[in-house]
């Protein structure tokens, strides 16, 4: 683009900006979300079931919230339903079953017994359970919905999905989610430090540049505060890194391969360069903040694993950080928005475009990285096995599973080794059908490993 064009798209963010915010719009969290949480509302007056979607003119773009605005929801709407919100993810409707049996322990509706019965106590207590939402996440169709969905009318049940034309179907009614209005954006962008606002003309074009996409304008926002003593601490500084990012030579790990980003993905992308790149590979506490960004993108992206595992695998590195500088380094990614927090307390997690930026840009290192994430999920599945704590490893069960099929796909020595704990899990879960296909399968990997 040519610096004239530049300039008139800088022109343009500035009057953007200036403009009054649309009817209902806030800055509070989630920023300019207020009109959608009261649309909400309205839904639920008349209906039991509602499907939050991407609308048309958001469609495929991603990094629009869906999931953020259904917890905020849920936890702004405590008065109405004052219990907990069941969370289910639906990412992986196989291991639905796993994920309904760690809720009931989650949330002391049902501790112990096999796995079967688990699901059923589970469906059974939310069919009666008035005072909880429901939240099925990341729902790719009307069967997986109708899988999870417990019969009657209760409780009320808040779904995400990208698309939805199946809602009607299943008698939901769907909330498309659209783009932020342009301040609203740009009061995202500011949301971290109180000295900037959505008026001045920088944070505008920080919006511009990345495209008005609520994820990338949320790392933004994060950056900014966290190097806010440093170089892209300045708006403007950081709008010059945002252009500087060289999206196009750039990767996303995805389906088992790498991609080029498309679309909406393109801001998100710049956005997680700046934010990655503000970590520096000279700097002891940034060192070691980069290798725990390289595990934990091992781990299934989008869901929380306990903090432990994490800090386990690092410390079996050749140099292992300590206690301390682990504390740093956590705090330096939290701070940065590259690692979140689960807000039930499960863990941290990273979010599927970071995951998918980490591991598709370090492909040299991230086998090591991954290595160390199989044992030390492996050592601990099987440490709490034999101590008879399955309760232990469900919360994390989904776990095992990705990093079991990531490491069968790279032929890993230690697939067979986690299959085989899958086994053991599945066999302490009461569930002896899919704990003998495991045992088989981890066996055969184990055998075609070749001999020391």
């Amino acid at each position: 683009m040519t610096t004239a064009g530049q300039d008139a798209l800088d022109v343009a963010a500035v009057t953007m900006a200036a403009a009054p915010p649309r009817c209902g719009a806030g800055a509070v969290t989630p920023v300019g979300r207020d009109g959608d949480l009261s649309d909400l509302d309205d839904l639920f007056r008349r209906t039991s079931t509602v499907v939050v979607t991407e609308s048309a003119e958001a469609a495929g773009r991603g990094g629009m919230g869906l999931s953020a605005l259904a917890r905020a929801y849920a936890e702004t709407r405590r008065a109405r339903w004052p219990a907990p919100p069941a969370v289910i993810s639906l990412a992986r409707p196989d291991l639905v079953g796993l994920d309904l049996a760690a809720a009931g322990l989650r949330l002391d509706m049902v501790t112990e017994g096999p796995l079967a019965q688990r699901v059923e106590a589970v469906l059974a207590a939310l069919r009666t359970d008035a005072a909880r939402l429901l939240i099925l996440d990341d729902c790719p169709d009307a069967r997986s919905y109708r899988a999870v969905r417990p019969s009657g009318g209760r409780p009320a049940v808040l779904v995400t999905a990208g698309a939805a034309p199946w809602a009607p179907d299943v008698g939901a009614a769907e909330h498309p989610l659209g783009g932020l209005h342009f301040r609203d954006a740009a009061a995202l962008v500011a949301s971290r430090r109180p000295d900037l606002t959505p008026e001045q003309p920088e944070v505008a074009r920080v919006v511009a540049a990345l495209d008005a996409v609520p994820a990338a304008l949320a790392l933004a926002a994060h950056t900014l505060a966290a190097d806010r003593d440093g170089q892209l601490g300045d708006p403007i500084a950081y709008l010059r890194a945002v252009r500087a990012v060289p999206v196009d030579d750039l990767r996303l790990a995805l389906g088992g391969g790498t991609r080029a980003p498309a679309g909406r993905e393109r801001a998100i992308v710049r956005a997680l360069g700046v934010a990655a790149g503000a970590l520096r590979p000279t700097h002891g506490p940034d060192i070691v903040a980069l290798f725990l960004l390289r595990i934990a993108a091992a781990f299934q992206p989008g869901q929380p694993f306990p903090e432990r595992l994490l800090r386990r695998a690092a410390q079996a590195g050749e140099d292992p950080p300590d206690s301390a500088q682990l504390d740093k380094a956590l705090g330096r990614l939290r701070a940065l928005g590259l690692l979140h927090d689960d807000a039930d307390g499960r863990g941290p997690y990273l979010a599927r475009p970071v995951a998918a930026y980490v591991a598709g840009n370090d492909p040299a290192r991230m086998p090591a990285a991954r290595r160390l994430a199989e044992a030390a999920a492996a050592r601990a599945a099987a440490e709490a096995l034999a101590d008879g704590r399955v309760n232990d490893v469900l919360p994390w069960q989904a776990h095992l599973h990705h990093l079991a099929e990531i490491a069968e796909m790279a032929r890993s020595s230690v697939a067979g080794v986690l299959m085989r704990r899958l086994g053991e899990q599945m066999h302490a879960l009461g569930a002896p059908d899919l704990a003998r296909a495991l045992d088989a399968r981890g066996n055969r990997l184990i055998r075609a490993q070749p001999s020391a």
